[in-house]
C-alpha cells in the first residue's frame, strides 16, 4: 500500500490518482478526483471541511478525517459519499482486521472505531502524534512527534515496540510513518540532520 498524504488547510478537494491509486486532500474547491476524471463534487462545507487524514480499506472504501466538522466520511468503493462518524482526527488507518485506527492528536492517543462507527476504547500515551499507518498484520505505527519517537501497537493497543533510528541518534519530531510489505519501516524525521 502507497500512503500519500499533502496537507493543505483550505482543502476540500481528494484525488485518486494512477493505477497505484495515490490519495491526496489538496487544496481548492469541494471535489473528489480519481485521476484526471471528477468523482463527485458540489461538497457543501458540512459535508467536507478540511480533509486531513486518508485511509482505503481492502474493498476500496476511502475514509477522511475532516477536521472542520469533527467527524470522519466514508466514500464507497465507487468513491460515492456513504457515511458520517462521530470521530476526526489527523490521520486514520483502514488495515486488514476491518477497524479503523483515527489518530486523535488533540488527545494524545489512537481511537479505534469500527466500519458501523462503534467507538472502542483508546490507547497510546502519546505527545501530539501526527502520523499513522498499518501493516498487513494490522499492526499501527504511530510517529509521536512530541515524544520523538515512533511506537507500535498491535491491533489491540497494546504496545509491541518504540522504534528509534540506527547509529544510536534520536528521532526529532517525526511527522510520518510508512511500512511496506516486506515490514520495513519509513519515518519522515522533520529535523535531524543526516
Amino acid at each position: 500500500m502507497i500512503n500519500f498524504r499533502k496537507r493543505t488547510m483550505l482543502s476540500r478537494r481528494i484525488f485518486a490518482v494512477t493505477s497505484i491509486t495515490l490519495f491526496a486532500c489538496v487544496a481548492v474547491a469541494n471535489s473528489v478526483w480519481a485521476g484526471a476524471i471528477q468523482l463527485q463534487s458540489t461538497f457543501t462545507a458540512t459535508q467536507l471541511s478540511t480533509p486531513f487524514g486518508i485511509a482505503a480499506d481492502a474493498s476500496g472504501n476511502l475514509f477522511v478525517t475532516n477536521l472542520g466538522n469533527s467527524n470522519t466520511v466514508k466514500f464507497n468503493s465507487a468513491h460515492v459519499f456513504a457515511q458520517t462518524y462521530s470521530k476526526s482526527g489527523y490521520g486514520i488507518t483502514a488495515p486488514p482486521n476491518g477497524t479503523l485506527y483515527v489518530l486523535d492528536t488533540g488527545n494524545n492517543r489512537v481511537q479505534p472505531m469500527s466500519t458501523s462507527g462503534t467507538l472502542g476504547t483508546t490507547f497510546g500515551s502519546l505527545s501530539s502524534p501526527q502520523g499513522i499507518t498499518s501493516d498487513a498484520s494490522s499492526n499501527i505505527f504511530v510517529a509521536d512527534t512530541g515524544n520523538n519517537r515512533v511506537v507500535k501497537y498491535n491491533s489491540a493497543g497494546a504496545l509491541q515496540l518504540t522504534i528509534a533510528p540506527s547509529g544510536g541518534t534520536a528521532f526529532s519530531s517525526p511527522y510520518g510513518v510508512a511500512v511496506d510489505t516486506a515490514g520495513q519501516i519509513y519515518v519522515a524525521d522533520t529535523f535531524t540532520v543526516a
